[in-house]
């Protein structure tokens, strides 16, 4: 009697994980998602999605956008150097903060200059996700 019971025991918890376990992954793992994104921000898509769940990826946004679609992770040649100058003239109030995103590939180099008017004005650079977070909660 107690092995019969063991075995329905154990046949109910199994199949309440293999019910459940796909039904987390689908709708807690690889939900869908919203990104926060400003003008000038480059983005990848495709750190969260399923091979399994994802049958297509939609991008909406709510102004005109780009996207390319590429096979591998471009590589970066060394040799090949492009320079890229921007000169950007900012106006901002007082204790303002202006957030502008670059996505760079693996190896790249930036340089970078600023100029203010004012003494007390401040330059930060941020690198990664964790990064922004905690300067955002630092300068709260």
């Amino acid at each position: 009697m107690t092995s019969h019971a063991l075995t329905t025991l154990t046949a109910i918890v199994l199949a309440i994980i293999f019910f459940s376990v796909p039904l987390v992954l689908k709708y807690h793992v690889y939900r869908p998602q919203r990104k926060l994104v400003v003008a000038g921000d480059v983005v990848t898509v495709g750190e969260s999605l399923s091979s399994v769940w994802c049958q297509a990826v939609d991008l909406e946004s709510n102004s005109n956008f780009m996207s390319f679609i590429y096979e591998s992770d471009p590589v970066v040649d060394e040799n090949e150097v492009v320079r890229t100058v921007s000169s950007h003239h900012v106006v901002l109030p007082n204790k303002a903060q202006e957030y502008w995103g670059f996505h760079l590939l693996k190896g790249s180099a930036v340089n970078m200059s600023a100029c203010a008017r004012l003494i007390r004005a401040d330059v930060t650079v941020v690198k990664g996700k964790s990064g922004l977070k905690r300067c955002l909660l630092e300068h709260k």
